[in-house]
């Protein structure tokens, strides 16, 4: 698949413009213009960047065209295969979770992912300072 369709993907999945995707990746619009032009293809380091700011994407998706674009699509999957009972859940696994609206599961969800971005952020940095300390 050719870069500017798997960024029209990302854009149209996350329902965002590529000003707001570029800001969130961490860099210009530009650039996200000249891969849609196709002048430009997606590298190593941009794809790591999405990743960062997007962790469910697969980055062997960006850089190989392997699927699935989003990883966690399997949870999605395992839920929708499951037995709904009283306001509880058996899954195949035979675990059974509580399940809330699906306002507050949606907003529940959401403050996770931004929780678990930012825990990548700071990890994705430690790492960043600790091979800049190992190359000194």
């Amino acid at each position: 698949m050719e870069d500017s369709k798997k960024i029209e993907e990302l854009l149209h999945h996350f329902r965002m413009k590529a000003k707001d995707f570029a800001e969130k990746c961490g860099f210009e619009k530009t650039i996200i213009s000249n891969i849609k032009a196709e002048k430009w293809g997606i590298s190593k380091k941009l794809a790591e960047k999405i990743v960062i700011a997007f962790p469910e994407v697969n980055k062997n998706w960006l850089l190989n065209s392997e699927e699935p674009m989003i990883l966690n699509n399997q949870k999605i999957e395992s839920v929708q295969n499951s037995t709904i009972i009283g306001g509880m859940v058996k899954g195949n696994d035979n675990t059974i979770q509580h399940i809330v609206s699906t306002d507050k599961f949606a907003e529940i969800s959401l403050g996770y992912q931004i929780i678990i971005k930012e825990q990548q952020r700071q990890i994705n940095r430690l790492i960043s300072i600790i091979e800049k300390n190992n190359e000194k």
